[in-house]
This record gives structure tokens, sequence and C-alpha cells, in this order.
């Protein structure tokens, strides 16, 4: 099936605030703890999480996640269709809650949605 490719602007500061003033720890027990207050361009967000099952086994992952990382979350979230409630996720970042938060944070972390 062919694909069409559509670019779109994100503001780097929104993305950012999109995924973790919205995500709580309660509703991704997979997420651990991150440190995040108020954006300043080329930050990184240090975030600490569980490992799925693999090659490299369980257990504890730390990392950095920028805003590019960010993107290419949402660009695999997008691509795979992941949906949540019923609707799959978008590129309006003023319709995300704590599972496309969740979503794209995974997809950038680990490449797919390994904690559903």
């Amino acid at each position: 099936m062919p694909k069409l490719l559509i670019e779109i602007d994100v503001d780097s500061e929104h993305l950012m605030d999109s995924v973790f003033n919205n995500l709580w720890i309660s509703t991704s027990p997979w997420l651990s703890r991150y440190a995040y207050g108020e954006y300043k361009e080329g930050m990184k967000v240090a975030v600490s999480y569980d490992l799925p099952e693999g090659d490299e086994g369980e257990g504890k992952g730390r990392g950095k996640v920028s805003v590019d990382d960010l993107l290419r979350g949402l660009a695999i979230a997008i691509d795979k269709g992941y949906q949540h409630c019923g609707l799959k996720v978008a590129h309006d970042l003023d319709e995300w809650d704590a599972c496309v938060a969740d979503i794209v944070l995974q997809c950038a972390l680990m490449g797919e949605v390994i904690y559903g």
C-alpha cells in the first residue's frame, strides 16, 4: 500500500509540555521517574523506566529524552496507528491526554508500545 508523506510543524515546547505535563506515574506504571520542569531549548528529560522482557532481559532503564526523540515517537505512533479511547493518535497536541503521552513516550524510548 502506498504511503503519503505529510510534513507538520510541531512546536518543541508544546510537544515537551504535551508529553510530560500529561504523564502520571499512576497511569504509566512502567515509568518510575522523570524530571521535567520548564522547557529550555535543547533540553533532554531524564527518565527511569522498566525494560521489557527480551534479549536484554527485564530490568530498569534510564535515559534522556529530547524533542527529536519525542518527534520520532509521535511519528511511530501515528504510522503504526496506535489508538487510545478508540481514536488514533493524532498530531493535534491540544487533544492529548495521559494515554497519548504514554504512547508517544514509549515509542520514543522503545520504538513501540510495550506496556498497553
